[in-house]
């Protein structure tokens, strides 16, 4: 089954096709290929092959955007749930409560 996606990975980029972009989506999906079990790596990889078809680079910054946006509010709460659990108060509760990307 290992062989079988290796060589699914290998094959989607020709020589054609050889740009960094390519080579580390390849690099990506092969180290995947590795850590997964096979049915997690094939949605990953029907996954990665949709939004890379049907995206531009301005589909795929905004995306980005908004994981960091999502994921800074997620590190806000469990920092709260975390310090709410161990008793733990901030010295200055503004720094810290907001992550912000520009820091």
């Amino acid at each position: 089954m290992r062989q079988r996606i290796r060589e699914r990975v290998n094959r989607k980029n020709s020589p054609i096709e050889t740009t960094r972009g390519t080579v580390l989506r390849t690099n990506l999906l092969f180290y995947f290929s590795e850590v997964l079990p096979p049915a997690a790596f094939e949605l990953l990889s029907k996954t990665i092959d949709e939004v890379t078809k049907n995206s531009t680079g301005g589909k795929v910054t905004l995306g980005i955007l908004l994981a960091l946006w999502a994921a800074s509010g997620g590190m806000t709460v469990m920092i709260s749930a975390l310090n709410g659990a161990y008793g733990v108060r901030e010295r200055d509760p503004g720094s810290r409560s907001t992550p912000s990307l520009l820091d």
